[in-house]
């Protein structure tokens, strides 16, 4: 269930407190955070989120797609300015709007220019992350520069956001960096349902299509230097990796109700992470 957290403006905080902060608005975990100045912009902003509430779809539903989707894979398209041979493997969500006209130039622009604060208000960038917009009148597409690396040089790296893209089609592309460490990348079906179901519900806020039904494609950059495991939080000294560098893939088979981009996100994610470690297992054969 989604929880709504508000934070008064200009409060400074000591160490325990911004922790504490940062676990109430725990963006992959269905909990959201605002902030305000005086108790007028709170009541405007608690009005709002009633609002959604109020219009958000009810339930899930799911049918068969009857014609094919088209994903904006990151391996074929070079405008995203990933490079497979080089950048760390990604896991790449799609979420593609069915039933609606193309986004126009206008529009493409308005929301690039809004793109930087609405991946800020999600929590999974902090407020003083540099954050990179790539302007296009087809497509807006930012992206998050890798975090610098601190401690041992043989210490987990953490997972992070990657890249936002939305395209002329409504579509919206969500990548992230997954957690590693000395010995490459870890794919953890646990982390990969909390990253979905994060990159399904950032995909609810920068949409501006209304469209009632989606399609959701789901898939690994590259799967060399990559194995099956756990985050644990501390490095590992051995492991089995797979070094064929073909991507895995789950192409949408369904319409789902746009329930999915909020309070269905849990629920579809874990589906999609399961099918999408099922890929990685069989291609690896």
């Amino acid at each position: 269930m989604p929880r709504y957290v508000f934070r008064k403006a200009g409060v400074e905080l000591d160490a325990e407190q911004t922790n504490f902060v940062q676990q109430l608005g725990d963006y992959g975990a269905g909990r959201f955070y605002a902030t305000f100045d005086d108790a007028a912009a709170l009541q405007s902003e608690v009005a709002g989120v009633i609002r959604e509430l109020e219009n958000a779809p009810s339930a899930l539903s799911f049918q068969s797609l009857t014609d094919p989707i088209e994903i904006h894979w990151l391996n074929e398209n070079p405008r995203s300015g990933f490079n497979v041979s080089s950048d760390r493997p990604r896991l790449e969500v799609h979420v593609v709007p069915i039933g609606v006209p193309a986004l126009s130039r206008r529009l493409i622009e308005q929301l690039s220019a809004g793109l930087p604060q609405r991946v800020r208000a999600s929590g999974l960038v902090s407020s003083t992350e540099a954050l990179e917009l790539t302007p296009s009148a087809t497509v807006a597409v930012l992206t998050v520069p890798p975090p610098t690396e601190r401690g041992r040089w043989d210490g987990l790296k953490p997972g992070s956001l990657a890249s936002i893209s939305v395209y002329q089609d409504g579509a919206v592309a969500i990548t992230f960096n997954l957690p590693g460490d000395q010995m490459g990348t870890i794919l953890d079906p646990q982390d990969l349902a909390m990253r979905t179901a994060a990159a399904l519900r950032l995909a609810g806020q920068v949409d501006i299509t209304g469209a009632a039904e989606v399609a959701i494609g789901i898939g690994l950059t590259r799967g060399s230097m990559v194995s099956a495991g756990t985050v644990t939080g501390v490095s590992r000294n051995s492991g089995q990796m797979r070094m064929s560098a073909e991507p895995s893939r789950v192409e949408p088979d369904e319409r789902i109700s746009r329930a999915v981009l909020d309070r269905g996100a849990d629920e579809v994610a874990a589906g999609l992470a399961r099918a999408l470690f099922s890929e990685f297992q069989k291609s690896g054969r």
